[in-house]
């Protein structure tokens, strides 16, 4: 369990001109309940900004959180309440030489808990997890990637139960099909029982690689 870090703020870039596809520091937000972001701009160009977020500090775990941001247009603020642990931030399409600055604030969530509850591996059908204990957590975030796609036919989907039985579970949110290489879905559920688990159904095609990360939050 990781404790909670305070709410923060953290300038992610200071003023500078901005490259064409440059990959951000990755910044660690825990388990925070609120992720605030400002894209001030001092000197206009052409391309755009994105902050992408991840369960996970892997390359290719990290997905856009949000809109882009114009660096051909005004300052502008998002704030998010559903995200991932970790963020940084890219640029695309970049010309010119757009000047700006990236802050973040940061509100605390309380204890968060990181859990792998599916390291990178073939799934068969009809498998099931090891099953978590998430009583003490009112927060999910999933997030469900599938490197090597199945074929034909194959979806896994998260499930939940008040009592730890087998026959107890039903599904949370919906199922992520197997048959599409490099997907990289995310979930949010404040709405959840005491037990967490994964499910392959019944029929799948090939091979299928899954990872399954889970970040619970205590707020």
């Amino acid at each position: 369990m990781d404790s909670g870090q305070g709410n923060r703020w953290i300038r992610m870039v200071a003023r500078r001109v901005l490259k064409n596809n440059e990959i951000g520091e990755v910044i660690d937000c825990g388990g925070a309940k609120q992720l605030g972001v400002e894209v001030q701009i001092y000197t206009t160009g052409g391309g755009t900004v994105a902050i992408q977020h991840a369960a996970v500090n892997e390359d290719d775990a990290f997905t856009q959180l949000g809109s882009t941001f114009s660096l051909a247009g005004a300052t502008s603020v998002q704030l998010n309440a559903s995200f991932l642990r970790y963020v940084r931030f890219v640029t695309a399409s970049v010309t010119g030489s757009p000047e700006a600055s990236i802050d973040l604030v940061v509100k605390d969530a309380g204890a968060s808990r990181m859990i792998r509850m599916l390291p990178r591996r073939v799934v068969k059908q009809a498998e099931t997890s090891e099953i978590a204990d998430l009583l003490e957590y009112k927060t999910i975030c999933a997030q469900i990637r599938v490197p090597t796609a199945g074929v034909t036919t194959g979806t896994i989907e998260l499930q939940h139960a008040a009592v730890c039985a087998p026959s107890a579970f039903v599904t949370l949110g919906s199922a992520v099909t197997l048959l599409t290489a490099g997907t990289n879905n995310v979930q949010y559920h404040t709405s959840f029982l005491r037990y967490l688990r994964w499910r392959v159904s019944d029929t799948i095609g090939g091979s299928p690689e899954v990872i399954v990360d889970i970040i619970a939050k205590e707020l």
